[in-house]
């Protein structure tokens, strides 16, 4: 009779492990986001984990540590950066047009307004003085410190937020 309840306590216990093996695993999954999904919410997925989806339109050519993921806006991208602590040694410059899934932190770099302000009359002034070795180059920053400035006006903050994620791994996908 001990014998039996023995083995029967032996069967709860690993039954029991195995059911909070199970939820720890389905728990430590992050959620899985596109490009554009990402791109909406990151402000309140700061120093979360997520796994995003994209196609990557740039990978850095002088360190291979960061790619950029295309969105629904042209004109805006998520970048990926290889963190250190991750299994990311260099993003190959293969990975250009394909899409990838890249699991990491969300993170926030943020511009204050007076940067801004400083960056902005300072090409203005390279503008002025025809200084500027590619005015449609000085042209597009101008245009994107203006955009800055008016996201920071309608959000009434003193700093426009850039997010990207801090990936420790990624995978190319099909």
């Amino acid at each position: 009779m001990k014998r039996i309840l023995f083995i029967f306590a032996l069967i709860a216990t690993i039954a029991s492990a195995n059911a909070q093996t199970s939820r720890k695993s389905m728990e430590a999954q992050p959620p899985t986001l596109t490009s554009d999904e990402l791109l909406d919410q990151a402000a309140r997925l700061v120093g979360k984990e997520v796994y995003v989806k994209g196609k990557v339109t740039h990978v850095c050519h002088n360190s291979g540590k960061k790619v950029f993921l295309a969105t629904g806006d042209e004109n805006k991208t998520i970048q990926v950066f290889a963190d250190a602590n991750g299994n990311i040694e260099k993003f190959s410059t293969d990975l250009i047009g394909k899409q990838i899934g890249a699991k990491g932190i969300v993170a926030e770099h943020r511009i204050s307004k007076e940067t801004i302000d400083k960056q902005e009359k300072e090409i203005a002034a390279e503008l002025e003085k025809e200084d500027c070795m590619n005015v449609e180059r000085c042209n597009n920053v101008m245009s994107n410190y203006k955009k800055m400035q008016a996201w920071i006006a309608a959000n009434k903050t003193d700093y426009y937020p850039i997010y990207f994620v801090k990936a420790t791994s990624y995978d190319v996908l099909k």
